[in-house]
């Protein structure tokens, strides 16, 4: 349980910075700090290690998408990191926003999803796209969807289907979009040579009224 206090602080830390930028729509938009979007750099470039080896598709984290390479950010980066309590925190403020709920009621209802024994345990990781990839629409598992805008984004739109219509989203570098899992979304085949770097993280919300 948050103290009142606390509860007060977090809710007016998220107002300040988050937007929803089509109106009526459970779709946020909020710019990373700094050291959230430092630690996704330092990932991006730490994981080429297991990107460019003969043996990286071992590590590689399989999904819908039609990126050239895809991996899990590690448990023990996970842990000490800034990014990993951030997206709890701002998944609990988008429950919060959406239905209602205070954050002292949310205290642990917001998990990041894990698949434990897999080589790709948690629903946290980076996606490497070249001139070809593109990634169909699809959904996401878990509840609560996102995208991380790591590198060199700004050339391909992010397409989203929301009551019938479609939103083009047009992503700069260092922000972060979520949405409800089943929120259909897709990004056309990249054209250009310049490598993009994005990174994706599952939510599971464990409702207390269910």
């Amino acid at each position: 349980m948050y103290p009142k206090s606390k509860e007060e602080k977090f809710i007016k830390y998220f107002d300040e910075r988050v937007r929803w930028p089509v109106e009526g729509c459970p779709l946020l938009e909020i710019k990373m700090p700094d050291e959230i979007h430092n630690e996704w750099l330092q990932w991006a470039d730490k994981y080429r290690e297991y990107k460019d080896h003969e043996l990286a598709f071992l590590k590689e984290h399989l999904n819908k998408g039609d990126n050239s390479y895809q991996i899990s950010v590690f448990g023990s980066d996970l842990e000490k990191s800034w990014n990993y309590s951030f997206m709890i925190k701002l998944g609990e403020y988008y429950i919060h926003k959406l239905k209602g709920y205070s954050f002292r009621k949310l205290r642990r209802c917001i998990n990041v999803r894990s698949n434990m024994g897999e080589n790709d345990t948690y629903d946290f990781w980076i996606n490497y796209a070249y001139k070809g990839d593109s990634n169909p629409a699809h959904e996401h598992a878990g509840n609560i969807a996102s995208v991380q805008y790591i590198k060199n984004v700004q050339d391909n739109p992010t397409y989203l289907l929301w009551e019938e219509k479609q939103i083009n989203y047009e992503p700069e570098d260092g922000y972060i979009i979520m949405f409800p899992n089943t929120m259909t979304h897709w990004v056309d085949e990249k054209i250009t040579e310049e490598e993009r770097i994005t990174g994706s993280v599952n939510l599971v919300f464990e409702d207390f009224n269910t």
